[in-house]
């Protein structure tokens, strides 16, 4: 589509690999191809669809999922973590000589 003067050109004023980029040539660049540009929302093109309807289900984490979420988000928070651990129920936990039973257990010694 481009003639190689206007391929050499852009390949010298975007250099990504370096981390190039000629802002004058961006400009021009906007300027022409912002006529061909067209930005619509999808209510704009097609009135026919009906209102987006969002629905939240809420489920609780596995066990598996309870364990790495409180050990890698709270692993700053030693206290809290230990709070949440005693309120965790017997379900919640994880099954005796799983590895995340062990961790927990290593952390706990190492307390």
């Amino acid at each position: 589509i481009f003639p190689p003067s206007t391929a050499a050109a852009f390949d010298g004023a975007f250099d990504l690999i370096h981390n190039k980029v000629d802002d004058g040539m961006l400009t021009r660049a906007h300027k022409l191809l912002a006529p061909i540009m067209l930005r619509r929302l999808k209510s704009q093109v097609e009135n026919r669809l009906p209102p987006k309807v969002e629905t939240k289900i809420e489920c609780p984490l596995s066990p598996m999922q309870t364990f790495w979420y409180k050990r890698l988000l709270l692993k700053e928070a030693p206290t809290m973590l230990k709070q949440l651990e005693a309120a965790n129920t017997a379900a919640n936990q994880p099954e005796p000589g799983s590895a995340a039973a062990m961790a927990i257990e290593a952390d706990a010694a190492a307390a």
